[in-house]
């Protein structure tokens, strides 16, 4: 139980603990939302529980989670709390990500999952460098394909740049030059308009640092240098996930 002035259950401790934690997190500003968060994908749906007993995470984990599912836990990590506990937890989760290629096709489930997005998101749009076929999303897929049936272990939480690191030398150099690239491209829209960027309304100012920051020498060139790099990381995403 915990020890407030009014004992309560530890699971509706945490339980409340995580609604207040929402509300701080959904907190409206002059500049909008905070953040906008979104349960509807987890295990047990939009209405489950806001907090879950460790073990009971770790096994559904290990016994019903999708492919998917993993792919998302390849970016988990914890951020605060006890020591030990933190360990146990990390460790846990490397766990579960080496075993998921035991149990599932992992590069046809990717496929799969790819193809899904791109049937309902796709775009072929270069300057939407996130969801375009090539783009940081392809990027992100391959990085996560890499770290459930590449790793034996892992040490600590990787970025998906750190994991593209570990790929063989002359593929690593091309994925992490195309990552480095579209992020650039995607932070710099996001930064000064708030959004993806339309080619057909990019101010001058923007053009500018864009074309500086791809060492090109015009937008033109940016667009062309944009559709290279995509077509090349969408090759590399077909021959490798096979």
């Amino acid at each position: 139980c915990s020890d407030g002035e009014k004992a309560l259950p530890i699971s509706q401790y945490f339980v409340r603990l995580m609604q207040r934690f929402i509300t701080a997190m959904k907190a409206p500003t002059a500049e909008g939302i905070l953040y906008d968060l979104d349960f509807r994908l987890r295990p047990s749906g939009n209405a489950g529980p806001l907090a879950t007993e460790a073990n009971s995470f770790f096994s559904y984990q290990r016994k019903e989670a999708w492919v998917w599912e993993a792919q998302a836990l390849t970016r988990a990590r914890t951020v605060y709390g006890d020591g030990d506990l933190c360990e146990k937890i990390n460790a846990e989760l490397a766990e579960i990500l080496t075993a998921v290629k035991d149990r599932h096709n992992v590069p046809e489930e990717v496929q799969k999952m790819r193809a899904l997005f791109d049937q309902e998101k796709g775009t072929d749009d270069p300057w939407r460098v996130k969801s375009v076929r090539g783009g940081l999303l392809d990027l992100e897929f391959m990085a996560q394909w890499y770290r459930l049936t590449q790793f034996d272990t892992v040490d600590g939480h990787l970025s998906t740049r750190q994991t593209l690191e570990r790929f063989e030398p002359e593929i690593a150099e091309k994925l992490i030059k195309a990552y480095d690239r579209l992020s650039n491209v995607l932070h710099l829209g996001r930064i000064a308009l708030g959004e993806a960027i339309n080619r057909e309304e990019i101010p001058k100012g923007l053009a500018s640092v864009m074309c500086n920051r791809l060492e090109v020498p015009s937008m033109q060139a940016c667009e062309a240098l944009l559709i290279e790099t995509q077509a090349e990381v969408k090759s590399l995403f077909e021959k490798l996930i096979t």
